[in-house]
């Protein structure tokens, strides 16, 4: 069976960001025929296009465009599985196998030109003296094992190797930057450690736009450089030359889906972090980062070693080509001390 799905748009307005983003993924969905308990893809194809425009008081509002694709088969011999993933700044494979008792694989990826000290802002201001261009480059090896039913378990292994850019002035009329007038780190390799639990009864649907349930997870990163050397801020006169950093975060979301599939979500997240500098600290707000689960602001507007994230939302079916809007209101707290070095 053969099923072809058109999306539509939508608009999201969330505090100082104006987001717009064209869904069109008009997928080929070929639905898993399986009577095992693992989850399959709803869909093979996703497709997502847009761009965000920043509407705060920056001097600067230089629109970033936004490019979603996911090309997923779950549906293979042997529990064999495959995915690429492009995320406007990342590109990964993933060669695995997969069944209800375990995914294991390996994950190459490039992380390519925000990374790092990309942006500097302060209230809303960017400082683009102090900013530069990083990328990383490695893979992921990843097992996660479900023992029981509600639980999995996983561990993760990622060497990378990070390199810099120095960024040179433009005047152009639609992108405006100063040139990097800071040091930069040298070019070394990382090494990324990861054990992480999830406890969930969650059942999702409609590219997990819809959920039910509840879902607990913990996380924790251990992370050493190889070859960073010093690195120093002569705008914040301060240095780092911090080889193992330790990140830990610890989130939980409960959900509940309605008749009409009218959603209201709940979630709650947090971080605590130890040993960082500015360019290897969350980027909290950022639509691609792996953990920027604050949304409004510019990915270069917060580095904070300790925060705190809740997020409701609202969300209603329209009655045309399977749309929904999804309101909602995010409170972020950060203490007033902040132990990343070089902000």
């Amino acid at each position: 069976m053969k099923i072809i799905n058109s999306k539509t748009l939508f608009l999201l307005i969330s505090g100082r960001r104006l987001v717009y983003l064209i869904i069109l993924s008009a997928c080929l969905f070929i639905p898993a025929l399986s009577l095992s308990a693992e989850e399959k893809s709803e869909y093979r194809h996703i497709l997502l296009l847009g761009a965000e425009q920043p509407v705060s008081n920056s001097e600067f509002k230089t629109p970033s465009p936004l490019l979603v694709y996911y090309y997923i088969r779950d549906d293979l011999d042997d529990d064999n599985y495959f995915q690429f993933t492009l995320r406007t700044t990342r590109a990964f494979f993933i060669l695995g196998e997969k069944n209800e008792k375990y995914f294991a694989g390996i994950k190459p990826l490039v992380n390519h030109t925000i990374y790092s000290a990309y942006h500097s802002f302060a209230d809303g201001v960017n400082d683009d003296s102090r900013c530069f261009r990083g990328n990383n480059a490695g893979a992921e090896f990843f097992y996660e094992y479900s023992p029981v039913r509600y639980f999995k378990a996983g561990i993760n292994y990622y060497p990378g190797y990070y390199w810099y850019q120095d960024k040179q002035k433009n005047d152009t009329m639609f992108f405006r930057q100063e040139a990097t007038e800071i040091n930069l780190p040298e070019n070394h390799w990382e090494h990324t450690g990861e054990l992480n639990f999830t406890i969930d009864k969650l059942e999702q649907k409609d590219i997990n736009r819809i959920k039910h349930g509840f879902i607990i997870e913990g996380t924790y990163n251990y992370i050493y450089r190889s070859g960073y050397g010093t690195f120093y801020d002569t705008a914040s006169a301060e240095n780092s030359s911090i080889e193992k950093t330790q990140k830990r975060y610890l989130s939980a979301g409960l959900y509940y889906n309605f008749n009409y599939d009218i959603n209201l979500l709940l979630d709650i997240a947090g971080g605590y972090h130890t040993n960082i500098d500015r360019n290897n600290s969350d980027q909290i707000g950022s639509f691609i980062a792996d953990k920027g689960v604050m949304p409004g602001y510019f990915w270069g507007e917060f580095y904070h070693n300790k925060f705190c994230i809740i997020r409701t939302q609202a969300g209603l079916p329209l009655f045309y080509w399977n749309a929904r809007i999804q309101p909602g209101f995010n409170v972020m707290y950060m203490t007033g001390d902040n132990d990343v070095v070089g902000v």
